[in-house]
């Protein structure tokens, strides 16, 4: 659930009050389970394990996520709290990697009225010194999606059930052009509910080639059409290698709430979860952002289709996911204690997503940095290809500013849209050219400011913000000189303090325009 109005209210108050923390297990699937929870103060009948430094303030520590505007891969973020010894209660009821939701709250709030404020998995427990005081360090649960959520190794691996085989049946050649397969045994093939299969044909000659269908009737793959993703179709004899392969297709922001929620039980887990088991984690649906919807509609664009397969299990889940999305500039983060998604904007563009925040003097503590040209950019290029099936997708060529410079660089989609002209994606091409050619073609400031309170941090990396700070930072974005910052911005790290009411903000700021 996003936060509560009285939650947001709360964090909007330049005295907020002091905040309570909860530390409690989360349980699904196969996941390691515990049922001990505890809090920085005697509340619900928790054990106050959460230590607190000399001002009586509980040491909880947040550091954001951060997102590369180069690779569109982002440093996935963390949480800490510190407990006081001994430490045996926690050793004999929590394990490495339990899912673990980080609570806040104030004085007098009944327990349903705390807010998550981040959803990660146990990291380690670590020591320093010789007083009886330890730090717990926890992943985002990002970090997490490495595996699946479970204790059961032969389940560990993302897509651990894509491993059925079978043969062309005796009697039932396939040529190509056939609609139909006929195998030996379907047993094992999986699809989304409702969706394609997908498997690989290996002929005796020439090469293999990949097959969709829509249907299994007993042993007849129905509804079939060779030469799939970007192979050619065939003839297969009885005996031929039939196998199968994961196929995943939709706008990605589907596609990865579908692989967060599913449980191979077609809507147990909400109306993303139709993936078989081994392609899915369980996730409970209440904890994926809804924002995720705004993100698909109005930052990427309903209509865009992306198409993922693999043939076998794959060993860090994240990995997997990051790669495919990062090629377009898409990554997933936390929001509001939420897994969630971003996509990178052009924060100049005339139309996009905006979080509706503005960052004023008010609101600025001290400015960490100021960096004129963003270090990530190390290039400054002219113009940004995508590889799509017509060729290439190609940004307006632009003005140079900086050296080094170089005249183009190029996006590889191969792995998020399909090369074969079964599917056209120039639609896909287009957008990835269109949000993210400016963060090639012009070098970003990247400018580091405190801000007090909480009110901003609900941010997350990829947010787009207004700024508007004409007494604390001056910018390079005039032909003439310096000029007071304003303007858009894209959020690339939110920190917040939690022993006080502080929250450090990391943003880029592009030229106004070519050659700036």
């Amino acid at each position: 659930m996003s936060w509560s109005t009285g939650f947001r209210q709360k964090l909007l108050s330049p005295t907020p009050g002091a905040p309570i923390f909860l530390v409690r297990p989360v349980v699904f699937g196969d996941s390691p389970s515990s049922q001990l929870a505890i809090a920085s103060h005697d509340v619900f009948g928790m054990t106050d394990l959460i230590a607190a430094d000399a001002l009586g303030r509980p040491v909880v520590s947040i550091v954001g996520q951060e997102v590369n505007t180069q690779t569109w891969t982002s440093v996935v973020g963390a949480f800490s709290f510190d407990i006081r010894g001994p430490v045996g209660m926690v050793l004999a009821s929590w394990v490495r990697g339990l899912p673990l939701e980080l609570m806040m709250g104030f004085a007098g709030w009944t327990e349903d009225r705390y807010q998550r404020i981040s959803f990660g998995m146990l990291k380690g427990l670590r020591r320093s010194g010789l007083a009886e005081q330890y730090t717990v360090e926890c992943w985002d649960i990002v970090a997490g999606l490495e595996s699946r959520m479970s204790m059961t190794t032969a389940q560990a691996q993302l897509f651990y059930g894509v491993s059925a085989a079978t043969t062309v049946k005796a009697g039932n050649d396939y040529a190509a052009g056939n609609s139909s397969l006929h195998v030996t045994s379907p047993t094992g093939f999986e699809r989304q509910n409702g969706g394609t299969y997908l498997m690989k044909v290996t002929p005796d000659s020439g090469d293999d080639f990949y097959l969709t269908a829509t249907g299994l009737t007993v042993d007849q793959f129905t509804g079939a059409a060779g030469g799939a993703l970007g192979t050619t179709d065939g003839d297969a004899a009885a005996g031929n290698a039939v196998t199968e392969m994961a196929y995943l297709k939709g706008n990605p922001a589907d596609i990865y709430r579908r692989m967060l929620t599913s449980t191979g039980t077609a809507a147990a887990n909400g109306s993303f979860d139709v993936y078989p088991k081994s392609w899915g984690y369980g996730i409970p649906h209440d904890m994926i952002d809804p924002d995720i919807a705004r993100v698909k509609s109005v930052a990427l664009g309903a209509s865009l289709v992306y198409h993922w397969w693999t043939t076998e299990g794959v060993a860090n889940g994240f990995s997997w996911i990051q790669d495919r999305l990062s090629n377009a500039g898409i990554w997933p983060c936390i929001h509001e204690g939420q897994l969630s998604l971003r996509a990178g904007q052009n924060p100049n563009a005339s139309t996009l997503w905006h979080s509706g925040i503005t960052i004023n003097d008010d609101d600025v503590v001290s400015l960490i940095e100021h960096d004129l040209w963003d270090t990530e950019h190390a290039i400054e290029y002219s113009q940004l290809s995508v590889p799509n099936l017509s060729g290439l997708k190609n940004s307006t060529v632009e003005a140079k500013s900086s050296l080094p410079s170089q005249p183009w660089t190029t996006l590889n989609g191969t792995t998020a849209f399909l090369p074969t002209p079964n599917w056209w994606n120039t639609n896909e091409a287009t957008d990835v050219t269109d949000r993210l050619s400016a963060w090639y073609t012009r070098v970003p400031e990247r400018i580091g400011v405190r801000c007090r309170g909480w009110r901003l941090m609900g941010l997350v990396p990829g947010d787009i913000i207004d700024v508007d700070l004409p007494l604390l930072v001056t910018t390079k974005r005039d032909r003439n000189g310096f000029r007071a910052t304003t303007g858009r911005a894209m959020v690339t790290q939110v920190s917040p303090s939690m022993v006080e009411p502080i929250t450090d903000i990391a943003f880029k700021m592009l030229p106004d325009y070519a050659g700036q």
